[in-house]
């Protein structure tokens, strides 16, 4: 078997990198302090298309958690509370919504959380 990255995979590792590192840690210290939290973090992710698990049919953007691991490790690096709610975002309301809707549904039935450009939180 291998186990290695697809170009895919690093090219979206390779991204998150530089989106922790540019948009998170510049903020982390004063954050923790006054125990803020900046939505504009998930709105800016979700620009970057970092959504996963939902299927193209549904209006996602056909990653899966194969390229999500490395976007969360990345985030995890910086600040793991922000990848804790990334984790959950990515993957705590998406894997039962992937296995869920019914067949004959379409990504209008659920546009918050199917579409690969867009964040539920960040809505």
């Amino acid at each position: 078997m291998n186990f290695a990255l697809t170009e895919e995979q690093k090219i979206l590792q390779e991204m998150a990198k530089n989106f922790a590192e540019n948009e998170i840690k510049p903020h982390v210290e004063e954050d923790e302090k006054n125990q803020y939290w900046r939505k504009g973090i998930f709105d800016k992710m979700a620009e970057l298309g970092f959504g996963f698990c939902i299927d193209e049919k549904y209006g996602g953007n056909g990653m899966g958690f194969l390229e999500g691991v490395p976007v969360i490790e990345q985030i995890a690096k910086v600040h793991t509370s922000w990848r804790m709610a990334f984790n959950m975002q990515c993957w705590g309301h998406r894997s039962p919504f992937k296995n869920s809707v019914p067949r004959n549904k379409n990504s209008t039935t659920f546009p918050n959380l199917s579409a690969a450009n867009t964040s539920a939180v960040s809505r």
